[in-house]
């Protein structure tokens, strides 16, 4: 039976799949020996199956490579359970929790992330904990054959610090529920200071718009004859351009073909890659069409904003029908 293969990956998908009792890849920096993975020597266990079926991966290497074995191990065993232990070893799972419960009081945007860190590390815990007991897993040969007790000690100082923590998580659901509201708060704020800069953009007041997606808009060159409506066809042409809400000014005649290619084709991302990649408009290049938006260098701008534009062209004969 073949031992040596010519990259990690291979090995690691031969663990995973519990395919055979050992092998290693030509630079042996990966290998697994029965129920364990290594990466790089024994001092560092990547991985080991547990009775039961599940996969215990340990996340908590530093190196390049060893953080390119842990992300292959996760795509390799996504079939099994898996277990990782930064999240399930008292040992890890502790401080972590008291750390970001030291940073929680002062912190401003990420207070929702710390919480959800929180409470996932507590359920990991308890998963586990519940894995082990029903599986009876007493014990685990780690790496340089250490032994780790999956099962935590209910007479420990660590256990009883976590459980004090967790008798106290009501005040962590208070709080979630209080920055929830203020972010609702905030969020609709946000959405009507954006509904007025939108309507100012539209309305030809504003010529800039601080917003997630581009706007567009039809303007004439202020140089123009100000009764424009009075002026023939050909005149107004001349005059028009197109602006964007990130105040870009488009010459009418670059933004027409584009237009007319997104309209005739409606919303067809294939065929409008194939077309429109690497397409220039003005100094602007077409990087993709993708998820109904347009990607123009830093700028996105949706595809119903081309509609609206192209809707209105349209009526004001600009664009053939």
């Amino acid at each position: 039976m073949k031992n040596i293969f010519s990259n990690s990956s291979e090995v690691i998908h031969l663990f995973a799949n519990k395919t055979q009792e050992r092998a290693t890849n030509q630079t042996r920096n990966a290998y697994f020996n029965s129920d364990g993975l290594f990466s790089y020597g024994s001092h560092y266990q990547l991985a080991k199956h547990l009775q039961g079926g599940a996969i215990l991966i340990n996340d908590l290497g530093y190196s390049m490579t060893t953080t390119k074995h842990i992300n292959e191990i996760s795509q390799a065993s996504r079939h099994k359970t898996r277990f990782y232990t930064s999240s399930v070893l008292i040992g890890e799972v502790l401080p972590t929790i008291e750390n970001l419960l030291t940073k929680l009081p002062k912190a401003k945007s990420r207070k929702l992330e710390y919480i959800a860190t929180i409470k996932s590390l507590f359920d990991s815990f308890q998963r586990f904990q519940r894995y082990a007991k029903e599986n009876k897993i007493n014990k685990l040969f780690w790496s340089n054959n250490n032994i780790l007790q999956p099962i935590t000690d209910k007479r420990s100082k660590e256990y009883k610090r976590l459980l004090f923590i967790a008798k106290n998580m009501q005040n962590l659901d208070i709080l979630e529920s209080e920055v929830l509201k203020e972010k609702a708060r905030q969020d609709k704020k946000e959405a009507t200071k954006q509904k007025q800069q939108t309507k100012a953009f539209r309305e030809g007041k504003s010529n800039f718009v601080r917003l997630k997606y581009d706007l567009l808009d039809l303007r004439y060159d202020e140089t123009s004859n100000k009764d424009l409506t009075q002026q023939n066809k050909d005149y107004k042409l001349l005059c028009a351009y197109i602006l964007t809400s990130q105040n870009v000014k488009i010459k009418f005649n670059d933004a027409k073909e584009l237009l007319s290619v997104m309209t005739l084709n409606k919303y067809d991302s294939i065929r409008l890659n194939s077309i429109l990649k690497n397409y220039k408009i003005g100094y602007h290049t077409i990087n993709k069409v993708q998820d109904k938006k347009l990607f123009i260098g830093c700028h996105t701008i949706q595809f119903k904003e081309v509609q609206r534009i192209a809707k209105e062209l349209k009526k004001l004969n600009y664009l053939t029908k």
